[in-house]
């Protein structure tokens, strides 16, 4: 975790800034085209976006990097504010998911508390928009807590914290930029319009490492993180850009 508490308020040149330990340690997922497209790995207190329409498999996907990094050795988490538990554990039955700790919460403040206590190393919100706060903030106020709080708050606890977005069938997020803005690292997910059993995971905005995309197909055990799927598309006719997500 970093110390938030120290502030440098003179300048100081970059050659002198002790970097904090945890930036060279990658905390591996176990999915190799995943770990790629992120530059390696998640590092401790990383926050990161998740955005999708509707039913494209953003809670499937999830709880499976979840159970992955939970095989690797993580302790990990789903919280969801959407749907109930029996509803997520029915999903995790389906597709294999068994060692994911799961919960219904969505105040801010109490998510953080109970992950600290639980020793959490990486957990996901489900989702923003249904996220509040014991402050009894609203509207443009509650956003720019929540934004500032969740940053804030993984890398003082040096939780990984994933949170998921919602975005349009034209592939922009539904709301304001802002969240995606302040965390570190934002990734876009969609459906082929024509094939809808292949899935496309794009990386658009990373502090840590480089950005990337790959193709995954759906099945009905989930995603297939082992069958590599080669991108056919013309890059000149793909409609989608980075700049529709800023």
């Amino acid at each position: 975790m970093i110390d938030l508490n120290i502030q440098k308020t003179n300048f100081t040149s970059a050659k002198n800034v002790e970097i904090p330990d945890s930036y060279y340690r990658r905390i591996k997922t176990g999915i190799d085209s995943l770990d790629e497209c992120i530059g390696g790995g998640f590092i401790e207190g990383m926050t990161f976006t998740l955005a999708g329409t509707p039913g494209c498999g953003k809670t499937t996907f999830m709880l499976q990097v979840l159970d992955s990094l939970s095989n690797e050795g993580y302790k990990t988490a789903y919280i969801s504010s959407e749907e109930p538990v029996f509803q997520l554990a029915f999903t995790s039955k389906r597709i294999g998911i068994k060692n994911v700790q799961l919960a219904n919460m969505n105040v801010i403040e109490s998510i953080f508390e109970e992950s600290k206590k639980n020793e959490f190393d990486v957990i996901i919100i489900d989702s923003l928009p249904a996220i509040i706060s014991d402050k009894g903030f609203k509207k443009v106020y509650l956003e720019t807590y929540l934004a500032n709080y969740i940053t804030m708050m993984a890398k003082k606890t040096g939780i990984v914290v994933g949170t998921i977005l919602h975005s349009t069938k034209r592939g922009t997020y539904k709301g304001t930029t802002l969240f995606p803005h302040n965390v570190d690292c934002n990734i876009m997910m969609r459906r082929d319009a024509q094939e809808q059993n292949i899935c496309e995971l794009e990386v658009t905005k990373n502090r840590f490492g480089s950005t990337g995309k790959h193709l995954f197909e759906i099945t009905q055990n989930g995603f297939d993180f082992t069958t590599k799927i080669e991108d056919t598309k013309d890059s000149e006719s793909e409609t989608h850009t980075q700049s529709n997500y800023w």
